[in-house]
């Protein structure tokens, strides 16, 4: 005979989780989005096993989530844990998931400065990390910035703040927040949409 889950059967009488389950599920998230997309492990366990929320609910969050400012998986385990638990609930859930990665950054930030305070090799390491890093941050940029040519393809305003972009980030050496700060407006004018009445023909 097949014993029921005992999370599945405290779902199916209506127990909400406690804040510990829930920050313990969110903590193997974070640890999961080291290396994979934890989202389908979130839609298995939270779903499938502990049946916390329905499949129509996860799948409607999941779409608001990708729209949503921030990281998608975060946000959507921010929002699943406010609607298991309130705001505790929703602290807990943004604990877990970020738990992992800042730990990770640390320890990574932390062996890249003893690396490059140090003569030697170190120092060179350190300073190949930094070159790298500007690379990504150029190669983010420019992949967000085609992502919105191919949604917004109408609009060549799009295609000037890319541009702007890349040259800021590859040919003029900006810093990353500088160039981010320097294009938002440029990109919310792009972006805007004409009032009724313009770019009619009168």
């Amino acid at each position: 005979m097949i014993r029921d889950d005992p999370v599945s059967v405290a779902a199916r009488r209506g127990i909400p989780p406690s804040l510990c389950s829930l920050l313990s599920c969110c903590l193997r998230f974070g640890l999961a989005s080291l290396w994979l997309d934890p989202v389908p492990l979130m839609e298995r366990e939270l779903v499938a096993r502990r049946m916390w929320v329905t499949e129509q609910t996860f799948r409607n969050l999941r779409a608001f989530s990708r729209v949503a400012p921030g990281l998608p998986a975060v946000t959507l385990a921010v929002m699943i844990g406010r609607r298991l638990g309130n705001w505790p609930g929703g602290l807990a859930a943004f604990v877990g998931m970020m738990g992992a990665p800042v730990a990770a950054a640390v320890l990574l930030g932390a062996l890249f400065f003893l690396g490059y305070s140090f003569g030697g090799v170190g120092s060179a390491m350190g300073k190949a990390a930094l070159s790298g890093v500007a690379a990504a941050s150029a190669g983010i940029a420019f992949a967000g910035g085609a992502g919105g040519l191919f949604r917004l393809s109408k609009r060549p305003g799009v295609f000037l703040v890319t541009l702007f972009m890349v040259a800021a980030l590859l040919l003029w050496h900006w810093p990353l927040a500088l160039t981010i700060l320097a294009a938002l407006p440029l990109a919310l004018l792009a972006g805007r949409r004409p009032r009724s009445g313009e770019g009619g023909h009168g």
